[in-house]
């Protein structure tokens, strides 16, 4: 191994990056839920399936159909790079005292907006999003940003779905 080229290797590396994705119109999760009841119900009923009503298994099942595709559409993915450590200080650094301790909704705020890669936040949005799909996905957001920072362990990540196309690919080719 005496031709490896440590200088090069150094250059080469990147920092580590994550990503999440969220969704704009999470509040159409409750309305699938409902839906998803009154399907039931309606299946339930065994009544006729006659084509204009409403309330209709078929009719049901298209509106969950039509409001899946409206919150899958609402979907967003984040990516996130880790913070060097200067930027982690002076995050800390800057954020304002509560109780006496750094206030955690500044810090997180302000690391969701400086890690941020795709799209690229800045810490005003990073709270107007905060502020519009709440805190559990929010959360999500943090985690993945807090994680691309201080995450100990990397690995090259398997993928059962890439391994079954291409085991599949290679049996057809045979």
């Amino acid at each position: 191994m005496s031709d490896f080229d440590l200088d090069a290797w150094i250059d080469d590396a990147k920092l580590p990056e994550r990503s999440e994705t969220v969704y704009g119109r999470a509040d159409l999760y409750a309305e699938i839920r409902a839906l998803e009841a009154d399907l039931q119900a309606a299946k339930a009923r065994e009544g006729d399936d006659r084509l204009g009503d409403p309330n209709s298994p078929v009719a049901i099942a298209r509106r969950i159909q039509d409001t899946r595709e409206q919150m899958a559409a609402s979907a967003l993915t984040f990516r996130f790079r880790a913070l060097d450590r200067d930027t982690v200080r002076r995050i800390h650094a800057d954020a304002p005292k509560v109780d006496g301790e750094p206030d955690a909704d500044h810090i997180a705020r302000e690391w969701v907006a400086a890690a941020s890669v795709e799209p690229k936040l800045t810490a005003g949005q990073a709270q107007k999003l905060r502020d519009h799909i709440g805190e559990g996905q929010f959360a999500l957001l943090w985690d993945a940003a807090f994680a691309a920072t201080n995450d100990k362990r990397v690995s090259v990540p398997f993928s059962l779905s890439a391994s079954a196309v291409l085991s599949r690919q290679d049996s057809s080719e045979s």
